[in-house]
């Protein structure tokens, strides 16, 4: 099997290449925030305990019991059984779409959207169905997600936070996606990886709030950027039993469970208070708020996004001026000769667009370093 190629890699090559000094790579979405004390310290004292099998593969009891209080926190009941602990959220949704789709299925995925959602399918001889978001905004549009359900579709896929545009579902909207998932006897995966960086006090945190039994929704949530430890590679599912037991199939089958090191530390998560969250969600948004303004007088269109790490960007009107006839020839030159690496869109299906995670600025700063190498590449005055 061949993997095709992303628009990234011409990027970071191209990053590699640059001559000047201070590169400034925007492009992976890295916290710019230190994990949670408790949970280092959880991670040391499980280092030191004399435990070197391996965990259920469903995930340990204790971590489970842990991710079950972590709800209930939030007001939902989820029983620890209807807890599924694997290797991050991109293996949770590799292992739901592994064990839901069959050769000639589709999945419905509103665009732009995490590219992974795209690829997967392709490895089970399913296929994704793109629905384009609305408006500069990335609106969800429920009549054209619903007039791309066909007898072959299984699933709509969602992200809210959304990763690129940073679209958030409302509670209408929300409701509106489990009303239809239930009406058409198919599934709705939630990817929640950035449920703790919603900026609109208007948005809900997951369309289970419509969904308490777990019969429709399928929901991924992950340490990641939640707690700033992308390393850990550590996510959990809640869904349905029979989902569950599913998956729990697929990881005893073909990967094993997460490290246990990893899912004892994981237990100290209730301990984190919520100070924790608002100081990473403060920080993301100054860094997103300075992003917007230093480029603000530029060619370059910004979404003000609702939640997430990132800004999409439209430079249809840039790409004019340059003479570039993809983002992605945009960005492979920003980063050779200005030093700015910059996601483009069309590994997300938006061409004319580029992701900027505002998540990796070093400092709100070092925005205004960003806005000025951008102007000289486009011969703008600073």
């Amino acid at each position: 099997m061949t993997v095709a190629a992303r628009a990234i890699e011409g990027v970071l090559v191209a990053l590699e290449r640059y001559e000047g000094e201070n590169p400034i790579a925007l492009c992976v979405g890295t916290p710019c925030f230190d994990p949670p004390r408790e949970l280092l310290d959880a991670l040391a004292r499980a280092a030191a305990r004399p435990h070197f099998g391996y965990a259920p593969n469903q995930g340990t009891p204790a971590v489970r019991e842990a991710i079950a209080a972590l709800h209930a926190s939030a007001g939902e009941s989820i029983p620890p059984d209807r807890i599924f602990v694997t290797h991050g959220a991109k293996l949770a949704v590799l292992a739901i779409l592994a064990t839901s789709l069959e050769r000639g299925d589709e999945v419905v995925l509103p665009t732009p959207a995490y590219p992974p959602y795209l690829a997967i399918p392709e490895l089970f001889g399913a296929r994704a169905v793109p629905v384009e978001r609305q408006g500069p905004a990335f609106a969800f549009d429920a009549v054209a997600i619903e007039s791309a359900i066909t007898e072959r579709t299984r699933m709509i896929v969602v992200s809210s936070p959304c990763n690129p545009t940073g679209a958030t579902l409302t509670e209408s909207e929300a409701e509106r996606l489990v009303a239809l998932c239930r009406r058409r006897g198919i599934r709705l995966l939630s990817d929640e990886a950035y449920e703790a960086f919603r900026f609109d006090d208007g948005s809900v945190a997951s369309p289970h709030a419509f969904d308490p039994d777990g019969n429709v929704v399928i929901r991924v949530r992950s340490v990641s950027k939640t707690y700033g430890l992308c390393g850990w590679r550590t996510g959990w599912v809640t869904a349905d039993a029979k989902t569950i037991a599913n998956l729990t199939r697929f990881q005893a089958s073909n990967v094993n469970p997460p490290n246990t090191l990893m899912q004892a530390a994981l237990e100290a998560a209730p301990a984190v208070p919520g100070s924790f969250h608002d100081a990473a969600r403060d920080a993301i948004r100054t860094r997103i708020d300075a992003i917007l303004d230093a480029l603000a007088d530029t060619q370059i269109r910004c979404t003000n996004p609702a939640g997430g790490f990132y800004i999409m960007a439209n430079i249809r009107d840039t790409m004019k001026r340059t003479g570039h006839d993809s983002a992605a020839a945009f960005c492979i030159d920003l980063a050779r000769t200005e030093g700015v690496a910059l996601w483009p869109g069309e590994d997300y299906l938006a061409p004319c667009h580029v992701r900027i995670s505002a998540a990796s600025l070093s400092a709100p700063s070092v925005a205004t370093k960003v806005a000025k190498r951008i102007r000289q590449f486009l011969r703008e005055p600073n």
